[in-house]
């Protein structure tokens, strides 16, 4: 009797352990929406709003934006964000290309955007230096002009430059990030200076693909570190980035937790009710 009860036991196993494996995958992949693009997209209602707010707001990002259009604006990103991370979780790896297409819209914008909201220290800096950062308005704006001016267009907010080569394109891109941070240094203070830089590269999409150890080496700044990433994995733009979801800590994320206990309870049941031939 032996070799039978060992072949019951052998294949119950296997059927517990078929049933623990649907039971995951149903919990990560059960709640992905039937129209994945419609869903991605959604994601961006709140980004797409506030976006065009910073877009049309009288002072730009570099040179006196209120306080609190920033914050919500970075709050809509960091969130849109999220959102879409939380979708790549819930939904099959053969669909993740249908929810990265709406990155497009963030094509050469993404690393600037992470520089600016990831961290809410930077907003809170900001908040310190915004009157000031408006009084130099005007100069910090003629920064732009004099050496983007090839470019013939209004620069507001991740502006596309047409530039024709990237090498003139990124010395007019250090040029602006000094001219700026001089011209905020004189009246502001060294604090705001090193602010200035992650408050122009936004201003211009692809300006983060630059190389800026030049200003930094000559003004001895360093990059404020960023503890909540807030990237997922750009196909478009061939960086693969950290996908860190520091607001998902709810019910949602203990729900695929609480599934995977109770198909562990199955299988034990299941093994448990095995007894020994006599």
């Amino acid at each position: 009797m032996y070799p039978v009860t060992w072949s019951i036991f052998v294949r119950r196993t296997w059927i517990s352990l078929g049933i623990l494996l649907s039971v995951v995958l149903t919990a990560v992949h059960g709640a992905c929406p039937g129209d994945v693009s419609t869903s991605a997209h959604s994601c961006f209602t709140s980004y797409s709003f506030h976006f065009e707010n910073m877009r049309s707001s009288p002072e730009k990002l570099c040179c006196g934006v209120d306080v609190e259009t920033l914050r919500a604006f970075c709050h809509s990103y960091v969130k849109a964000i999220s959102c879409l991370s939380t979708l790549r979780r819930a939904c099959p790896p053969d669909t993740h290309h249908l929810i990265d297409s709406v990155l497009v819209n963030l094509d050469g914008a993404q690393e600037g955007l992470h520089d600016l909201c990831a961290d809410d220290s930077i907003i809170e800096s900001y908040a310190m230096y915004q009157t000031c950062f408006r009084s130099t308005g005007y100069s910090s704006e003629r920064c732009f002009q004099v050496h983007m001016n090839e470019s013939n267009q209004h620069i507001k907010f991740l502006s596309n430059v047409n530039t024709k080569r990237k090498d003139k394109f990124c010395s007019g891109m250090r040029n602006v990030v000094e001219c700026v941070q001089n011209t905020v240094r004189g009246r502001c203070g060294e604090g705001a200076a090193k602010l200035a830089a992650i408050l122009v590269k936004p201003m211009v999409r692809q300006s983060t693909d630059c190389d800026y150890s030049v200003i930094n080496a000559k003004q001895t700044t360093s990059r404020p570190s960023h503890g909540n990433p807030a990237y997922i994995s750009d196909e478009h733009g061939g960086r693969q980035t950290e996908v860190q979801d520091g607001g998902n800590t709810g019910s949602d994320a203990r729900a695929p937790f609480a599934y995977v206990i109770l198909a562990a309870s199955l299988v034990a049941m299941v093994l448990g009710s095995l007894q020994p031939a006599s």
